[in-house]
């Protein structure tokens, strides 16, 4: 008589149910995919320069050379979805990630190091492509834009606390850097295990949420490249911000690393919290807007970041301009890769063009102040230039969205 109320399930609260605990499943699993890559950013002196007695531009090529795997993973991808399971092509990739990662941190040659990362490229790609071609699958694209944002928060949450734990275990574990590669093995590990004892199903989990399992991964005739560019540019320009924004408020400031940390802090911590609300801001006024406003404030915000004088009131603000701007990006570009409807092997794709963007916000810094005196009119030319570029990207980008309407 007193006690609770039986609750009747119908099959619309069971399938509500169920793909609640699918979302909170997989983001979980992106944020323990996101922690072998991140780890190891902090530890790059350790682990290429100190190792090996390479240079710096060697290290920097480290964290660029698995894009060579990741190019290979979009036909791979297109090629074991048409005969796995998404659960079979996650457990596999997992495993075969720690196995890399595993056997960086044996006793071998600077050479064989930088082949073990390359092939890491591939299962890095098809664990990103399922993930977020499985977090996507709806059936509305106002939902499939939520479930971006939140996907977007954890991937930038992930990459935030992955790099303070690489930095940690670099200086204090008894094994060394090569710790990292332990401790992003043991994530990817974490990821099996969530797999295997998970309620993914053995069949096609895009079933689960729409009547149509083939609208991921057929042709719709959308084009993909405008997805691809815009991933190129956001990520080429944020590999930008954290490689020269930091030595540019040195400069220009001549403030100690503990301010230069939080400034340039600012706006990576208000782009992960940001994106959720962006998400959902893009689902009801629309991605297109969102997007390209979004953009344009973000890439001229860089720009003047650039140009104006030692004035720390006028920088803090632009700062978090860039954040807030910066927020919608990812959710905004995944819905566009997700609307293309190339399924995995689009969004593996969708992270080699990242990947490289990432590669060319690195390198090109790098390799300019190496030809350069590394002066603050050179910080200014190299932040105002990847704001130009990124602003010229979108507009190329934009063009193509609108000549075949892919957004309403």
């Amino acid at each position: 008589m007193y006690g609770f109320p039986r609750v009747r399930w119908t099959h619309r609260s069971r399938r509500v149910c169920v793909i609640v605990l699918l979302v909170r499943l997989l983001l979980w699993l992106i944020f323990l995919s996101v922690i072998p890559d991140a780890v190891v950013i902090p530890a790059l002196k350790d682990l290429i320069v100190d190792r090996y007695g390479a240079s710096q531009l060697v290290a920097q090529a480290f964290l660029a050379v698995n894009l060579l795997g990741l190019f290979a993973a979009a036909p791979i991808a297109l090629w074991l979805r048409r005969r796995w399971s998404p659960r079979r092509i996650l457990i596999a990739a997992g495993l075969l990630d720690a196995a890399l990662l595993l056997a960086m941190t044996l006793p071998i040659s600077l050479e064989w190091t930088l082949t073990l990362r390359a092939l890491e490229g591939l299962p890095d790609a098809l664990i990103f492509g399922e993930l977020f071609a499985l977090i996507g699958a709806r059936p509305l694209a106002s939902e499939r834009v939520r479930a971006y944002g939140a996907a977007a928060t954890t991937l930038m949450l992930a990459i935030g606390i992955g790099i303070t734990l690489g930095g940690a275990i670099a200086r204090h574990a008894p094994s060394g850097a090569t710790a990292v590669y332990i401790i992003g093995a043991i994530a990817d590990f974490a990821c099996v295990a969530l797999v295997i004892r998970s309620v993914l199903p053995r069949a096609d989990i895009t079933t689960i949420d729409t009547d149509r399992p083939t609208e991921l991964v057929s042709p719709s005739g959308r084009r993909l490249w405008p997805a691809l560019l815009m991933a190129f540019s956001d990520r080429a320009t944020g590999g930008a911000i954290t490689s020269v924004l930091p030595l540019f408020l040195a400069k220009l400031f001549g403030s100690d690393a503990s301010e230069r940390g939080w400034m340039v802090g600012v706006p990576l911590m208000v782009m992960a919290l940001g994106a959720m609300p962006s998400a959902a801001l893009a689902a009801r006024v629309g991605v297109r807007r969102v997007r390209i406003t979004s953009a344009a404030i973000y890439a001229g915000s860089l720009v003047v970041i650039a140009v104006i004088p030692s004035d720390r009131a006028v920088m803090i603000p632009l700062l978090f301009i860039l954040g807030l701007s910066g927020s919608a990006l990812l959710p905004t570009s995944l819905a566009l890769a997700a609307r293309a409807r190339r399924g995995i092997a689009g969004l593996a794709a969708f992270a080699a063009a990242g990947g490289l963007g990432q590669a060319a916000g690195l390198l090109v810094p790098l390799i300019v102040m190496a030809g350069l005196d590394a002066t603050i009119e050179s910080d200014r030319a190299l932040l105002a230039s990847f704001g130009a570029m990124h602003l010229g990207l979108t507009a190329v980008a934009t063009i193509g969205i609108f000549r075949r309407n892919q957004f309403c």
